[in-house]
């Protein structure tokens, strides 16, 4: 079963691998992007705009225990 999460990024941090870790306000973990993800430009891409105007991003989670972006929507 797969969870979302929704609110402002206030963090990104990309690891020495390459992969992308937003902090998403109030939530208290990291949510990674990973460099292997077929949609990771586009995906980095959202969530960079999303953290530069401070959109609300509404991220899918692979799973219940996981904190691996599945895929990303802004709201406007």
């Amino acid at each position: 079963m797969s969870v979302s999460i929704r609110g402002p990024i206030t963090r990104v941090y990309v690891t020495p691998g390459g992969d992308v870790s937003v902090y998403i306000d109030g939530k208290k973990k990291y949510y990674t992007l990973k460099k292997t993800h077929p949609g990771f430009e586009q995906i980095y891409s959202l969530m960079l705009l999303a953290a530069g105007y401070r959109y609300n991003i509404w991220l899918r989670l692979e799973s219940e225990t996981s904190t691996r972006v599945r895929y990303a929507v802004i709201d406007w």
